[in-house]
């Protein structure tokens, strides 16, 4: 995360992407992604997805629905998680 929680950072590099809470999407193997300006999406490193695992709601089966961000509750769209893993949704 960079600019106080504002945009990613995209690997080692300089390079940002604005960060939206809405287009992170956790998939059953507990991997993080977020949409990115290369492809579809990109995954969240360790340990920025596990700074972020505490802020997510899940919902009965153990997805997340929503995110909880600078005193907000932002609803996932999944987006991602429809596109890698169609059937378990």
């Amino acid at each position: 995360m960079e600019d106080d929680g504002k945009a990613l950072r995209i690997g080692q590099s300089t390079r940002k992407y604005p960060f939206e809470p809405t287009s992170l999407s956790m998939l059953s193997n507990g991997r993080l992604y977020h949409k990115s300006p290369f492809c579809e999406y990109g995954l969240i490193m360790s340990k920025t997805a596990d700074k972020l695992f505490p802020l997510f709601i899940f919902d009965d089966h153990g997805y997340p629905v929503s995110f909880r961000w600078k005193g907000e509750t932002y609803p996932l769209t999944n987006e991602i998680r429809k596109l890698i893993e169609p059937k378990n949704i």
